[in-house]
């Protein structure tokens, strides 16, 4: 199972067997369930024990970043980390709306969806935001990025977090109408909205925010999917 690409196993295999109507009297069913499952666990225990600060101290290469971590310093690393929280937001916004609400192809593809079969698409973009305002804000007293900005910089917070509570609205309107798939049918403007409200978010990280702690731009590791 190690082996097998990655639409076979993880969590969308897993959704897909759970979800979706299966023959559950398929003696392969339950053994490939398994499998996949506990290839999930492996991988998320890898994980783990890597950012452990006992283990693999990951942490490490960003605090003390040098010419034997993977970031050459500080300013480096905590480039990379805002970069990435404009990345996700452009990720969200091509993979889990644009593509699948069809827009090139005039046509929905609801089996692009992210967690289609759980009906899960709107709670995790949801979870993906609420990862990016933990980073953004800190979290259980710890700094964030917005603790980097310079004195005077007041005005760039309140930004963000109006950008931020427009979003979640954008995403909670979509919610009461249903699942995302259903909506992309009967409402695909609402959907076009959020990525709208996604976008302004989106460019505000990486225009504002960078510009403020005088970082740069990097590329995003999906452009071009």
């Amino acid at each position: 199972i190690l082996s097998y690409p990655a639409a076979t196993k993880g969590f969308p295999a897993i959704e897909w067997l759970v979800f979706s109507e299966q023959d559950y009297s398929n003696e392969r069913y339950c053994p490939y369930l398994q499998s996949i499952a506990y290839d999930l666990h492996y991988h998320s225990e890898q994980l783990y024990q890597a950012w452990e600060p006992q283990r693999g101290n990951y942490l490490s290469h960003i605090t003390e970043a040098g010419v034997e971590k993977d970031y050459i310093s500080t300013k480096e690393a905590m480039t990379e980390i805002v970069n990435k929280l404009g990345h996700t937001i452009a990720n969200i916004r091509a993979l889990k709306l644009v593509k699948p609400l069809g827009e090139d192809q005039g046509v929905v593809q609801v089996e692009l969806l992210e967690s289609r079969y759980s009906q899960n698409s709107l709670v995790d973009i949801r979870s993906n935001l609420e990862g990016i305002s933990a980073v953004y804000h800190g979290t259980e007293g710890g700094l964030g990025v917005k603790d980097l900005l310079p004195t005077g910089t007041t005005q760039i917070t309140s930004d963000f977090d109006r950008y931020l509570s427009e979003s979640y609205q954008a995403l909670d309107a979509l919610n009461n109408q249903g699942s995302l798939e259903e909506t992309m049918f009967i409402d695909p403007d609402s959907v076009e909205y959020l990525s709208t409200r996604l976008r302004f978010l989106q460019e505000h990280i990486q225009e504002d925010i960078l510009l403020a702690l005088s970082f740069w731009t990097t590329f995003n590791d999906a452009d071009g999917d």
